[in-house]
């Protein structure tokens, strides 16, 4: 991978992962299963629902889902911030969204910069 990860890991990690690292809110979600049962394939009543999820889904992720996130977020932030579900993008992790950020913010030739220490699967992106 090119140099102009570097950068864009040193950008985000300041600004979107720690930041939802130092985000630990288990007792709003399980407040939210526990209210909406058959939302969670979890569950006896939600498992009904797996077939109608399991197939081939938006890649931008469920927009059910996109838009529980965007209201729990807001709970979450104290209602000081809104978000908008349409530009909520689910990844299947933050290195493959770090990834796609980066392809879609550098042009040839950009550089990003990393931190160190950092976390030691974006070895892969030297």
């Amino acid at each position: 991978m090119g140099c102009f990860h570097k950068f864009f890991l040193k950008a985000i990690a300041k600004q979107i992962l720690c930041w939802f690292l130092l985000q630990l809110s288990f007792d709003l979600i399980e407040d939210w299963i526990r209210k909406n049962p058959n939302a969670s394939i979890c569950t006896t009543e939600g498992a009904n629902a797996f077939k109608d999820i399991a197939n081939f889904q938006d890649y931008h992720g469920l927009p059910e889902f996109r838009n529980a996130l965007a209201k729990f977020m807001r709970r979450v932030r104290g209602g000081r911030v809104s978000f908008d579900p349409t530009r909520i993008v689910m990844s299947g992790g933050a290195t493959g969204a770090n990834e796609l950020l980066m392809f879609c913010l550098a042009n040839p030739g950009d550089a990003f910069l990393i931190p160190i220490p950092y976390y030691p699967a974006y070895v892969s992106f030297f």
